[in-house]
């Protein structure tokens, strides 16, 4: 499942331990306070899988959850 700006239903999956990845895109833009990335939930232990660093200064983040 691909979950994108949903971080109460996030909070939820991370409770019930069903996510195995973590997929980050940062943008190099700020802008405004913006939708929570995760909202509550238990703390979760990640492991940085991948990463790529685009020429636009875009950062993609694999990470996968530690169990």
């Amino acid at each position: 499942m691909w979950l994108c700006g949903g971080a109460d239903l996030a909070a939820s999956l991370f409770a019930a331990g069903v996510v195995d990845d973590v997929i980050l895109k940062l943008n190099p833009v700020l802008a405004g306070p913006g939708i929570p990335l995760f909202k509550g939930g238990p703390k979760v232990d990640l492991e940085l899988e991948q990463h790529k660093v685009y020429g636009n200064g875009v950062v993609l983040l694999h990470y996968r959850v530690k169990r």
